[in-house]
């Protein structure tokens, strides 16, 4: 998980940060048609690990968004 900042712990869920907010969707507050679209970050996180950040609507925060892959 190069792009997404910190590596998250397996068993757990991380904040993705600005800096990765920023390459993924091109702003620090995206928006639920910014995370639908991308499908980059979803290749970048493994199984048994997780991600969560705000989504925006109005420039406002609207929702939690949560990732992750099970270990199946």
């Amino acid at each position: 998980m190069s792009q997404i900042g910190a590596v998250p712990d397996y068993d757990a869920v991380a904040l993705i940060g600005d800096d990765a907010l920023q390459e993924y969707f091109g702003t620090t507050k995206p928006t639920a048609e910014d995370v639908e679209d991308c499908d980059e970050l979803f290749e970048e996180i493994d199984r048994g690990q997780g991600v969560y950040f705000v989504v925006y609507e109005n420039e406002e925060p609207s929702q939690i968004f949560f990732a992750g892959y099970s270990y199946d």
